[in-house]
């Protein structure tokens, strides 16, 4: 347990583990912000890449745009489903990081569950965002998932490691994952959120 408790700020912030966790709320925390945000994340960039990509790989994109809708109407509605299955993709996560550790009696300290879905939700959407853009752009489903998840993993590990290295703290603001993904509000000092949800 100090391996992880010795572990310098950053690090810890990269793994959403909050000061002073025990065994239990150490593996709850880095399970929702590691496990579940790539997981999630990453189910939404396969969304994202197959919306258009993939019709256009399945020789279907000319018979859906052959339909009396516009090609902004296909986008769009791509772009609508994929948020509301990312959404009810959250909500589940959020739903069992409440059921789950009251179950198993697990004391999840500081984490607010709900600013931490909420940031998963955001990020997933973001990378979904630009997994589809990438797909609709090359029509290439595998650049689009490749690229999209690349960038992902990039930027997780990126704004968790660049600031343990000195004089390169500012360089991770250039990341995408610097607002929604590698620091999860789990504790009330890295949010200054006060109410629990």
């Amino acid at each position: 347990m100090s391996f992880y408790t010795d572990l310098p700020e950053a690090m810890r912030e990269l793994m959403g583990i909050p000061e002073g966790a025990d065994t239990a709320s150490l593996s709850y925390n880095i399970m929702l912000s590691f496990a579940a945000a790539l997981t999630l994340a990453g189910m939404t960039v396969s969304m994202g890449s197959a919306a258009i990509a993939g019709e256009e790989r399945d020789e279907t994109l000319g018979l859906l745009l052959s339909n009396p809708k516009s090609r902004a109407d296909v986008l769009i509605s791509k772009i609508t489903l994929m948020v509301v299955l990312t959404a009810a993709a959250t909500a589940l996560l959020w739903v069992a990081g409440r059921v789950v550790p009251a179950t198993l009696d697990v004391d999840i300290g500081a984490t607010h569950v709900g600013a931490t879905m909420l940031h998963l939700g955001l990020n997933a959407v973001f990378y979904s965002f630009m997994a589809i853009t990438i797909g609709a752009w090359t029509g290439n489903r595998s650049m689009a998932s490749g690229v999209s998840a690349g960038i992902m993993i990039l930027s997780y590990f990126a704004v968790g490691l660049l600031p343990l290295v000195s004089g390169l703290a500012g360089a991770a603001k250039v990341f995408p994952a610097t607002t929604s993904m590698a620091a999860p509000p789990s504790s009330t000092e890295s949010t200054g959120i006060t109410s629990r949800s």
